[in-house]
């Protein structure tokens, strides 16, 4: 008697269990992609769990499985919004361009990052669960700038090593040329208004007046 072969069918018959790593990943990133659109439109309070998952395509019990409950997958969308660093470094080149050149194109690398349409959305996400989650908020904003100055700081090492900056002796002049090329639009953007990044002229307007109060702090005087 003839053993009896398994068929083709039986052979595409599926093992339960864990699904494999790389189907978790794609579900992974489906809710995630559908949590953050969510919180940022409806806000924590609104969005529940079910309304995430029928976006995401999946069930309650699998972002459970994957994530974990709604203030974990908040948090985690959070943290995984903050880049781990930010491509605003560039080559300061010695020869063809002006210091207030040089400025005035990182002041709009750093503008169209911190104004764009995603980040501010993300930045009003933050202040409006700022109360729920103090500390998620606080670690996310100060992470933001750290990354911010280690990346202005890079840049003016680089400008102060080709001649293009006097000795940088104040660790703080990062922090003021952010505020003073950032200052209150993104504040103003937050609660919608202004929209549009600033012109030109305003760009060089803030730099001139960066390198006049440079030029003051690392002299001692008041005068250019």
């Amino acid at each position: 008697m003839n053993r009896s072969q398994p068929s083709n069918t039986d052979e595409k018959v599926p093992k339960l269990g864990r699904p494999p790593a790389g189907e978790i990943e794609i579900r992974k990133r489906a809710i995630l992609s559908a949590a953050t659109r969510l919180f940022i439109e409806n806000g924590f309070g609104n969005t529940t769990l079910a309304d995430i998952g029928k976006a995401a395509g999946v069930t309650k019990r699998t972002i459970y499985d994957h994530i974990g409950d709604k203030e974990t997958l908040f948090q985690t969308v959070c943290m995984q919004c903050l880049p781990e660093s930010l491509e605003l470094h560039f080559e300061v080149r010695p020869t063809g361009e002006t210091t207030r050149e040089v400025l005035k194109n990182l002041a709009k690398l750093i503008m169209n990052y911190s104004l764009s349409q995603e980040n501010v959305a993300l930045a009003r996400m933050l202040m409006t669960e700022r109360m729920r989650f103090p500390d998620l908020v606080r670690q996310a904003v100060e992470t933001l700038r750290e990354l911010y100055e280690g990346a202005i700081d890079s840049v003016l090492k680089d400008m102060v090593e080709h001649g293009l900056l006097p000795p940088l002796n104040n660790p703080r002049i990062p922090y003021y040329f952010y505020d003073m090329i950032i200052g209150s639009m993104q504040t103003q953007m937050l609660f919608g208004l202004k929209n549009e990044l600033p012109e030109e002229v305003e760009v060089e307007q803030r730099i001139d007046i960066f390198l006049f109060g440079l030029h003051g702090l690392e002299t001692g005087a008041g005068n250019h």
